[in-house]
Order: C-alpha cells, then sequence, then structure tokens
C-alpha cells in the first residue's frame, strides 16, 4: 500500500525501498521453502520474478530507444518482487498477474485519457495497476491454491 501511495503521489518507487522489499521477499520464500514448501515452489518463483523483470526491463529499453521512459526502473524492479511472490503459487497466476496488470494500466490509460486528466504526452502511476493486476491473478485463477474462485 506504501508503494502505490507513494506511486501515485510523486511517480516513483524509489530504490531504498524497492532493494529491502526484494530482500524481504527472497528471505520470506526462502523461510517458506525451509518451513515445508520445498524447492519446487521457491525456484518456480526466482524464475518467475527474473522472467517478469526481463520483460519489464525490455519493454522499458524498447520505450527509452524510441524517446520516451514509459516504464521507470521502478516499475521493472516492481515487476521483479509481483512476478517473484505469484511463482510461488504457480505459472498461472504469474502470467494472469502480468497480464491483469497491463490490462488493469490500459483501462486506467483510457479513463484518464476520456476524463482529460491527462493527455496523449501525459504519464501516470503505473506502479498501483501492476499491483491490482497481481492480485487478480492471485484470486481469480480458477483451480488457485490462493484463488477465490
Amino acid at each position: 500500500m506504501c508503494l502505490a501511495a507513494m506511486d501515485l503521489d510523486v511517480h516513483r518507487l524509489p530504490d531504498r525501498i524497492m532493494w529491502p522489499t526484494m530482500a524481504v521477499l527472497a528471505g520470506g520464500l526462502l523461510l517458506a521453502a525451509l518451513v515445508g514448501g520445498g524447492p519446487q515452489p521457491l525456484l518456480r518463483s526466482v524464475l518467475a520474478g527474473v522472467a517478469s523483470g526481463g520483460f519489464y526491463l525490455l519493454l522499458a529499453l524498447v520505450s527509452l530507444a524510441r524517446g520516451s521512459l514509459a516504464l521507470g526502473l521502478g516499475d521493472v524492479k516492481l515487476s521483479v518482487v509481483l512476478g517473484g511472490g505469484l511463482g510461488w503459487f504457480g505459472w498461472p497466476e504469474v502470467v494472469a498477474g502480468i497480464y491483469a496488470g497491463f490490462l488493469v494500466g490500459g483501462l486506467l490509460a483510457v479513463l484518464l485519457l476520456v476524463t482529460r486528466r491527462v493527455g496523449w504526452k501525459g504519464d501516470f502511476a503505473y506502479g498501483p495497476p501492476m499491483m491490482v493486476g497481481a492480485l487478480m491473478g492471485l484470486v481469480l485463477v480458477p483451480g488457485s491454491s490462493a484463488g477465490l474462485l
């Protein structure tokens, strides 16, 4: 919640919060694996975090090459955290959560454009839609051990 509020306020996800968040997630996942989760979900979490972060880094570099930085490096680091966390539960949750983040972000962008809160060249905080998408991926995937449906 702190990260979402900060991103909404100043459009930044600062390193002094993101790096410790990644460390806490890594420690928590390692502890969960040691007390009974086993190595498979831990490995999946690491791979999901790396894959998600790599994908977002590629998007950020492509946008930078086109002359703007549509995704910031804070968003890239957040994708590592979200992908890693979702990875504990399974690949369907990772894919659904990351995809849902794009959908929520796109819907928010359209809403902001229609209500003229931003213009075509404007920007908005993308971290909160990423977080909402991750939550959606976690609770809406059928058959998920963490899901509600």
